[in-house]
C-alpha cells in the first residue's frame, strides 16, 4: 500500500518547484537581456566608428574646400593683376599711338616757353583796360586749349571795352595747336584787323577760330595784311570771304 506524504512535504515541495522555474524564468529573462545589452554595445560601438568617419570626412571635405578657396582666391588674383596688366599696356600703347600722331602731324603738348609770357601780357592788358584787382586776374583753365579760349574771351571783353565794337565769342568747338603762342597772337592781330574795319564782330571757336565782320563802310586791306603775316608764322589761314555787308576769315588749328 502507497504511502502518502505528510501535507507540510507537499507544500514545501510545491514551493521549491515554484522558486525553480522562477529562477529559470529569471535566468532566462537575463539572458535575453545580457544578449540586448550586448547589441546595443555593438549597435553603439558601429554608431561611434561611423560618426569618427564621418567626423574624418567631414575635417577631410573642409580641408579640401578651405584649399579650394585659397586656389581660386589665388586664381582671382591672378585674373585681376592680368587685367591691370592688360590695361596698363592697353594705355601706354594708347598714348604711344597719340605721341606717334601728335609727331607725325608735328602736335605737342608742349606751348613753348614763349606760351606763358604771351598769356602775361595778354593778362596785364586785359585787367587794365577792365579793371581787374591783382588778386582775381589768374585763369581758371590749366590745359593748353582751354586757356587758348579763355585768353581769346578775355581779348573780345578787352576790345569790347577799349574800342566800343560790339564783339561776342562763342564756343562750339577745341582749338588745338601746336603753336598757341603763335596762334593766339595772330588771333588777336586778325581780331585788331577786323574791328578797326567792322561795327560788329563775332568768334566762333570750332576746328579753328573764324572771325566775322558786319557793317563796313570799306574794306581797305587790314584783314589781308593781318592774315599774311599769319600765314608768315606758320598758320594756316582760308582766303578772306566777302559778302554783301560781311568778311570772314578762318584760322585753322
Amino acid at each position: 500500500m502507497a504511502r502518502e506524504l505528510p501535507s507540510a512535504a507537499v507544500g514545501l515541495f510545491g514551493r521549491r518547484k515554484a522558486a525553480e522555474q522562477a529562477l529559470a524564468q529569471a535566468q532566462a529573462e537575463l539572458r535575453a537581456l545580457q544578449a540586448q545589452a550586448a547589441a546595443a554595445e555593438s549597435a553603439k560601438e558601429q554608431a561611434a566608428n561611423e560618426r569618427d568617419l564621418l567626423a574624418l570626412e567631414r575635417d577631410g571635405l573642409a580641408e579640401t574646400v578651405q584649399q579650394q578657396d585659397t586656389a581660386l582666391a589665388d586664381a582671382q588674383k591672378a585674373v585681376d593683376a592680368a587685367r591691370n596688366e592688360v590695361s596698363a599696356a592697353q594705355a601706354a600703347e594708347a598714348e604711344a599711338r597719340e605721341s606717334a600722331r601728335k609727331a607725325a602731324e608735328g602736335e605737342s603738348d608742349d606751348p613753348g616757353p614763349s606760351w606763358p609770357l604771351v598769356l602775361a601780357d595778354m593778362t596785364r592788358r586785359w585787367a587794365n583796360t577792365v579793371g581787374i584787382q591783382p588778386g582775381d586776374r589768374a585763369m581758371k583753365a590749366t590745359e593748353v586749349h582751354e586757356q587758348l579760349a579763355e585768353a581769346l574771351d578775355r581779348e573780345v571783353e578787352r576790345v569790347r571795352e577799349e574800342v566800343g565794337v560790339s564783339v561776342t565769342v562763342t564756343v562750339a568747338g577745341q582749338l588745338s595747336t601746336n603753336q598757341p603762342a603763335v596762334f593766339l597772337l595772330a588771333a588777336t592781330d586778325l581780331l585788331g584787323a577786323m574791328v578797326s574795319t567792322c561795327e560788329r564782330v563775332s568768334l566762333a571757336i570750332e576746328d579753328g577760330l573764324v572771325i566775322t565782320g558786319e557793317v563796313f563802310a570799306e574794306l581797305g586791306d587790314d584783314i589781308e595784311v593781318s592774315r599774311r603775316r599769319a600765314v608768315d608764322a606758320g598758320l594756316t589761314v582760308d582766303e578772306i570771304e566777302v559778302e554783301d555787308e560781311r568778311v570772314q576769315v578762318r584760322l585753322r588749328s
